[in-house]
C-alpha cells in the first residue's frame, strides 16, 4: 500500500517543500499563528508519509542536538539596546531579546528540519536525483544536496557512538558528573564529527564527484502533482508579491 506522499512526483514535493522553508524562513518571528499552521500541515504530511511518528522522533533526536549546538551562542548575543538583561553572572550576560530570538531561530530550525526529513523519509534518493535533472538544476546543486546527505548520515553515526559511550562509561554516577561528561563527550562528538565530514568531502572530491548520480527510478506526472505544484507556486507568489 502506498501513502499519498510516496505517490506523489519528485518534482511536486520539491516545488511544495521548498516554498514551505521559504515561507518558514520569511515569516515574522511574532507570526505564531503562521508557525502553528506550518506544524500542522507537516504534522498532517508525516500522518500521510507511511513511515509512523516513531522514525521521524528517533532522527529529530538524533540529529537536532546539533543545531541546537551550533546556535548556543545567540543566547549570548548583545542587543543594540542592552536595557532588557535577564541574567548576570559574572562575565556571562544573557538578555531577554536574545532568549527570545533563539527561541524563535530554534522553532524555525525544527520546521526546516521537519520538512526535509519528511521529504527525505519518503523520496526514493534515485528518483530524488532524477527529478534535479528534469528541473535543469546545476550539477553543483546536486553536489551540495548529496554533500548535506552525508552529512546528515554522518550525524547519525556519531550521536549513536556518543550515546552508546556516554551509556557504557557513565551509567549510574551522581548528575555533577554525568552534566561534565556530556559537555565533554559533546566537544569531542562535534570534533570527530567536523574531521570525518572533512574527510568525506576530500574523498568525494579526490574521486571526481561533480554532482552526478545514476537516476534509475523515475515517476509519472499526475493531475495530483499539478495540484499540489500549484499549492507551492502560489505560496512563493504569496511570499514575493
Amino acid at each position: 500500500m502506498k501513502y499519498f506522499l510516496q505517490t506523489l512526483d519528485v518534482r511536486a514535493k520539491f516545488i511544495f517543500i521548498i516554498a514551505l522553508i521559504i515561507l518558514i524562513i520569511q515569516a515574522p518571528a511574532s507570526a505564531g499563528i503562521l508557525y502553528a499552521i506550518v506544524f500542522a500541515v507537516e504534522a498532517a504530511l508525516i500522518f500521510f508519509s507511511g513511515n509512523g511518528i516513531r522514525i521521524y522522533f528517533r532522527r529529530t533526536v538524533q540529529i537536532y542536538p546539533m543545531f541546537l549546538l551550533f546556535t548556543l551562542p545567540l543566547l549570548f548575543r548583545s542587543p543594540a539596546d542592552a536595557s532588557d538583561l535577564l541574567f548576570h553572572w559574572q562575565f556571562i550576560r544573557v538578555y531577554f531579546s536574545a532568549v527570545s530570538g533563539f527561541i524563535s531561530a530554534q522553532l524555525r530550525l525544527l520546521l526546516i528540519y521537519l520538512a526535509l526529513l519528511i521529504f527525505t523519509t519518503t523520496t526514493p534518493i534515485g528518483q530524488f536525483f532524477d527529478a534535479l535533472q528534469r528541473l535543469r538544476l546545476p550539477a553543483w546543486f546536486s553536489a551540495i544536496i548529496r554533500l548535506m546527505l552525508h552529512f546528515l548520515k554522518l550525524i547519525r553515526i556519531e550521536f549513536n557512538r556518543m550515546y552508546s559511550a556516554f551509556r557504557s562509561r557513565y551509567s549510574g554516577h551522581k548528575k555533577s558528573v554525568l552534566f561534565k561528561a556530556a559537555i565533554n563527550i559533546s566537544v569531542t562528538y562535534m570534533l570527530r564529527l567536523i574531521m570525518r565530514s572533512e574527510r568525506s568531502y576530500m574523498a568525494m572530491m579526490s574521486r571526481g564527484f561533480n554532482g552526478s548520480f545514476p537516476a534509475r527510478q523515475t515517476s509519472q506526472w499526475t493531475r495530483t502533482d499539478t495540484a499540489v505544484s500549484i499549492v507551492g507556486i502560489t505560496l512563493l507568489l504569496g511570499i514575493f508579491l
